[in-house]
């Protein structure tokens, strides 16, 4: 859940976001905020893929949504 709050909230690249949550190097409060121990670089970066895997197809999906008007969901 951090990884995704910081990516929506501080969208960088994937060093930056474990600089972010790493709370040692911290670029900011929000890895004390959601109460998160650290993070290994390598762990994220395996986070970041993965969840970068359905990302065309939601992005398709959102845009084909706007272009037709539609505000239902997905």
């Amino acid at each position: 859940m951090a990884i995704l709050v910081a990516r929506v909230v501080l969208p960088s690249s994937k060093h930056a976001t474990h600089r972010t949550l790493c709370e040692q190097i911290a670029t900011n409060s929000l890895s004390r905020l959601l109460k998160m121990d650290d993070i290994e670089v390598e762990q994220l970066y395996v986070a970041l893929d993965w969840l970068s895997e359905p990302q065309e197809g939601l992005e398709k999906r959102l845009a084909k949504r706007h272009l037709n008007g539609s505000t239902g969901a997905l």
